[in-house]
């Protein structure tokens, strides 16, 4: 009975009843929309971005339901956490900064590139991960420790940078900030997604030659 529930609890997507895959594509409506809450102004391109963003979460929601293959991963992985926190740094770099669309070229070729690092330096992408993941050398130790350490109180300054922040200093220091933090964690995420959809194609690889 407990191996019937844990094998049914770990079906992939594209075996669940629909109803389920639905309900769960629609979780990803207020995470598509979060940029818009950041900073409080709302414009036009930016409803029309979040709007792109959901529908492209769902539609390979759907994609992977029906047809479970590379593709349809790749468009929901580089579009959820990438893409969201690509808009919220955008959205973010304009609100700090007078500047225009042209000045967020260098962010996003940067997010290009670190998608592109797995597939063209892939020895280098592994030690990157290995890294992040299970670090070998000392600087890689010694940031994962600090991770470790900043990380339980990073949500408790980021509330009151939020609430007291804006008051005291104004809304563009709190955009400013959020602009850099999502800056670098948007070019992480970026090759994080593309990281994973190497290691699902080695994967897909393997089991094709074994079921041969």
């Amino acid at each position: 009975m407990t191996e019937r529930r844990k094998r049914r609890g770990s079906l992939p997507v594209h075996r669940w009843p629909l109803w389920k895959v639905i309900t769960a594509g629609l979780f990803w409506l207020p995470w598509s929309a979060l940029p818009l809450l950041v900073p409080p102004y709302v414009p036009e391109w930016a409803l029309v971005a979040s709007s792109a963003l959901f529908f492209a979460l769902f539609g390979a929601t759907l994609w992977v339901y029906f047809k479970d293959n590379l593709w349809a991963r790749c468009v929901g992985v580089f579009t959820s956490f990438p893409g969201v926190i690509t808009l919220m740094a955008s959205r973010a770099w304009l609100a700090a900064v007078p500047i225009s669309w042209e000045w967020l070229l260098p962010l996003w070729g940067a997010i290009v590139v670190a998608a592109l690092l797995p597939f063209i330096a892939p020895k280098l992408s592994r030690f990157l991960w290995t890294e992040q993941t299970e670090p070998r050398t000392r600087l890689g130790r010694a940031f994962m420790a600090l991770l470790l350490a900043v990380g339980p109180s990073a949500g408790t300054l980021g509330a009151a940078w939020g609430m007291y922040g804006s008051r005291f200093l104004g809304q563009e220091p709190t955009s400013l900030v959020m602009a850099v933090l999502g800056s670098v964690l948007a070019v992480g995420l970026g090759f994080v997604a593309s990281y994973n959809v190497v290691l699902w194609k080695l994967e897909e690889k393997s089991a094709s030659s074994q079921a041969r």
